[in-house]
């Protein structure tokens, strides 16, 4: 339902109707002027060649010293989810299945489908206020045929994070099994509080992290994966084979992205928890179950009817586009609420979402 709501939208707007989208899990702040002039500049001066499939040795010796490790662990890739998609295809290379905490988000069903295995899902469990690891449950799906973990914290779609000591846990418990995770940090410098990556607990993982969400880069495509030698190069050789690299105008504003990375991160992260604050006070002051969120840009309520008829129905009755929670792993009764509108319009449009669930359920 995700992208059947995203076709939606675009065909409402195209019919001349205003619509809230709060969809959409992309940041509406600019691109910073000086990573769009860099970006320019690079063009202007013929940086529009070939380059490594590896990545840019600049930009990945930078990268290299934000996670304590060496370039040769670094790969650049045309974003996060083609980063995902080919640390996946290249881990099961030998065989294997996939298994991932629900909810999670609906593009790591597909590409674990397109390679024709099998996704084991997990559901962690919901307090009313809060979403936790059930080691019971995880212990009760394993299977020896499951190579690998996907693992995203902080959550796409609910903005929560697993705590150090679960994480601790969890790192330990599938290392007994040599389990290997492939950890979807796209959200992690949009915390709002302390966080770790999972690099700092365990060696057997892969990192994979994107521009799009800190930066606002999300049409520019890139982001990189952290990860042994071994895997980093069987990486670049798909890339070789596949996307051949990325465009060196756009690695050169990466390079200039991480140079603004304090400066945007302190705006950004700013922006995002007041948003959050706003959500999760009308929300829970409704009435309505939700974790609050501790980073990103989403929070992901209890509705307690069907998602997928009231996400379609507020839509075409007041021109609100959230995202049914079935679109997340069969979570029907919640729905995504991306806060990527401006502070008044998400007072607004949230206190008309409430007045409508009243008059709905």
């Amino acid at each position: 339902m995700l992208y059947e709501i995203f076709e939606r939208v675009l065909s409402l707007e195209a019919a001349g109707r205003r619509i809230v989208k709060m969809n959409v899990g992309e940041p509406t702040e600019d691109i910073h002027p000086e990573i769009l002039e860099c970006m320019i500049k690079a063009i202007r001066s013929g940086k529009v060649r070939y380059t490594s499939s590896k990545g840019m040795v600049k930009l990945r010796r930078e990268i290299a010293a934000v996670h304590g490790v060496n370039e040769d662990n670094i790969v650049i890739t045309p974003g996060s989810k083609w980063g995902m998609y080919a640390s996946i295809r290249v881990l099961l290379r030998d065989g294997g299945d996939v298994m991932v905490f629900a909810p999670f988000w609906p593009a790591y069903s597909l590409m674990v489908a397109d390679m024709g295995k099998h996704l084991e899902i997990v559901d962690l469990s919901f307090s009313g206020s809060s979403w936790m690891l059930d080691f019971n449950k995880l212990a009760e799906s394993l299977n020896r045929n499951i190579k690998l973990l996907i693992l995203n914290s902080p959550n796409n779609p609910t903005s929560t994070m697993i705590k150090y000591d679960e994480l601790k846990k969890l790192t330990e418990f599938l290392d007994e099994f040599n389990i290997v995770v492939v950890a979807d940090e796209a959200y992690i410098d949009l915390s709002f509080i302390k966080v770790k990556s999972l690099m700092e607990l365990t060696s057997r993982c892969v990192v994979v992290r994107s521009f799009s969400k800190l930066f606002s880069m999300t049409g520019l495509r890139i982001g990189y994966v952290v990860a042994d030698r071994e895997v980093a190069n069987a990486i670049a050789k798909y890339n070789s084979a596949t996307i051949t690299c990325i465009p060196e105008f756009i690695q050169e504003a990466a390079l200039k992205a991480l140079e603004l990375r304090d400066e945007i991160a302190k705006y950004m992260v700013k922006r995002y928890r007041v948003r959050a604050e706003i959500a999760y006070n009308i929300l829970t002051e409704a009435g309505f179950k939700v974790a609050k969120p501790e980073a990103g840009f989403y929070i992901f309520p209890k509705v307690n009817v069907d998602s997928n008829n009231f996400s379609l129905k507020l839509l075409e009755d007041e021109g609100i586009a959230v995202v049914p929670g079935s679109s997340f792993g069969g979570f029907n009764d919640f729905i995504r609420i991306s806060l990527t509108v401006d502070n008044k319009s998400l007072t607004e449009s949230l206190r008309r979402l409430v007045r409508y669930y009243e008059r709905f359920r």
